[in-house]
């Protein structure tokens, strides 16, 4: 029943792009990574127009060879951003633009901060959609609320509660006919992508983060990993 009434909720708030969005996408031109301020840990979305922000996360993918790399078919690539994006509450914070900031975070983190280096294009891909559907269908409320509520969520999801919703959600895009960007992966790829956007996903919840927080200073205090150089310490 909890699981009939998020369904029902998603299907009169949410649906796919529609075909028009898609063409308009499909056949714009799609700027530099420069003219988007892509590079810098400094960008702002404030000056960026709705169709620009699509326009950007486009840009994203090229600029990390990612729909050569994956045969994503262009226009299944431009569907799927403006399903993402529709698929985004229009909340005061964790909406559309939220995502786009996480996922331009990513992006100059991997090229200006150069960590690319330490990940594979798999890696890469599924971390940058991850960060585009980290927040899908958020409602504004956080994990504590939908517990004291006893929300049809709740009931489904003890622990992480909305980040396992985004994850659903995130899959529900993928599963809609025309918007599945890993289509061209073979099955063990697929497993590994999805496990890949599962993991990031969760891990944006805080209670999950600051344990793996901790983790991560004591690696970095303890020098285990070479951030300058190339691969890891031995």
């Amino acid at each position: 029943m909890a699981k009939q009434k998020v369904a029902l909720e998603c299907l009169s708030y949410h649906a796919t792009a529609s075909q028009d969005q898609t063409d308009k996408l499909l056949n714009d031109t799609i700027q530099s990574a420069e003219t988007y301020n892509l590079y810098s840990f400094k960008f702002i979305d404030f000056d960026l127009e709705d169709d620009d922000t699509c326009r950007a996360v486009v840009r994203m993918f090229l600029q990390c060879n990612l729909v050569q790399m994956f045969q994503i078919p262009y226009d299944v690539l431009c569907r799927w951003v403006l399903s993402v994006r529709k698929n985004y509450r229009p909340v005061k914070y964790h909406n559309w633009r939220h995502a786009l900031n996480v996922a331009q975070t990513m992006f100059a983190m991997l090229k200006t901060g150069r960590m690319e280096r330490f990940m594979t294009d798999l890696e890469i891909f599924g971390l940058l959609v991850a960060c585009l559907c980290h927040d899908l269908d958020h409602r504004g409320t956080n994990n504590a609320f939908q517990t004291k509520t006893e929300s049809p969520l709740a009931i489904l999801y003890t622990t992480s509660t909305m980040e396992h919703h985004h994850f659903d959600q995130c899959v529900m895009i993928l599963n809609s006919e025309g918007n599945n960007i890993f289509e061209a992966m073979s099955p063990d790829d697929y497993r590994r992508i999805m496990k890949v956007v599962e993991n990031a996903i969760l891990s944006t919840d805080l209670a999950a983060y600051f344990k793996k927080r901790n983790a991560f200073l004591e690696v970095v205090d303890n020098g285990e990993f070479d951030w300058q150089g190339e691969d890891r310490k031995e």
